[in-house]
């Protein structure tokens, strides 16, 4: 037994997928997460993708932006919630207004991050996972 385990540490490193269209959101949210060696499955542009991507790989938690193409985030949270899929979703979105934060949770989130964001709002949403 190591000293992390008698210590109660856990060593899980996560898997995850980022949904944003706007690839410097996706690099910086896979590049915080990285420097914990959690791994990056996808990063995609909309939430057609974000399902497709779903369906090849089981993340254990999906960055979401609200406002994409094709189909926004809050559509693609219903949706991942109908499936009955076992992956948290943390929406990041420049949208602060309660209204949508309050939808979001409604629907199946476990967080929400506010754009701009500072790497320590990430990591602290991972560590709560861990």
């Amino acid at each position: 037994m190591t000293t992390d385990e008698l210590l109660g540490r856990k060593d899980t490193k996560l898997s995850f997928i980022v949904a944003d269209d706007v690839d410097f959101i996706c690099d910086s949210i896979e590049s915080i997460l990285k420097k914990g060696k959690h791994e990056c499955l996808a990063k995609v542009n909309n939430g057609l993708q974000l399902l497709a991507e779903i369906e090849k790989a089981a993340p254990d938690v999906i960055f979401l932006d609200i406002n994409m193409p094709e189909m926004d985030g809050l559509t693609a949270l219903e949706k991942i919630q109908k499936q009955g899929l076992n992956v948290k979703v943390i929406m990041v979105s420049a949208d602060s207004s309660t209204e949508t934060k309050e939808k979001a949770i409604e629907l199946g989130a476990i967080g929400y991050i506010t754009k701009p964001f500072l790497p320590e709002h990430i990591e602290t949403v991972i560590k709560t996972m861990e």
